[in-house]
C-alpha cells in the first residue's frame, strides 16, 4: 500500500489493517518455531478459556463466533491436544472446554511472543508513543452511543 493510500484510510480501515498484520505477523513466527499450527481463530479461541473452563456455547457468544464455527475449531484443538473436552454432568450434549497442559504452555509462549512483538514496536515508535497509543485504545470511546 503506497503513503497516499494509507493516508486515506479511516480510523477503523487502519486499526484494521495494523491488528491484521500484527496478527498475522504473530502467527507466521508462532508457525516457523512450533510444529503444531495454530490458525488465527484457534488463537482467540484458547485466549478465551485460558485460566477457565467453558461451553461452547459459553465461547460462542463471548467471541462473537457461531457454535458451530467453535466445535469446529475446538475439534481441531481437541485433535492437536491443546484443549480437553468433558462431559456436563447436567447435560449430555454439552461438553466444557479447558486447556490441557500443552495448551497452557502454548498460550503462554504466544504471549512471550506478543510481547516481543510490542517491544519491537515500541523500538519503531519509541516508548512513549506506543504508552500514548494503548492508553488512548484503552479510554472508552462511547462508541456504543456514537450518532452515526
Amino acid at each position: 500500500m503506497t503513503a497516499r493510500e494509507v493516508d486515506n484510510l479511516t480510523l477503523i480501515d487502519l486499526l484494521s489493517d495494523r491488528h491484521h498484520l500484527m496478527r498475522d505477523t504473530l502467527d507466521n513466527r508462532w508457525n516457523e518455531l512450533h510444529d503444531i499450527q495454530i490458525s488465527t481463530s484457534e488463537w482467540y479461541i484458547i485466549g478465551k478459556i485460558y485460566n477457565k473452563n467453558a461451553t461452547i456455547t459459553q465461547i460462542a457468544k463471548e467471541a462473537n463466533l457461531t457454535r458451530q464455527a467453535v466445535h469446529k475449531h475446538v475439534k481441531n484443538l481437541s485433535s492437536k491436544g491443546i484443549v480437553d473436552t468433558n462431559e456436563l454432568k447436567s447435560n449430555k450434549k454439552g461438553k466444557l472446554i479447558c486447556l490441557s497442559t500443552l495448551g497452557i504452555d502454548y498460550y503462554e509462549r504466544y504471549e512471550q511472543l506478543k510481547v516481543s512483538l510490542e517491544n519491537a514496536i515500541a523500538q519503531s515508535l519509541n516508548e512513549e508513543q506506543l504508552q500514548l497509543l494503548k492508553d488512548l485504545l484503552r479510554e472508552d470511546w462511547k462508541i456504543e452511543h456514537a450518532e452515526i
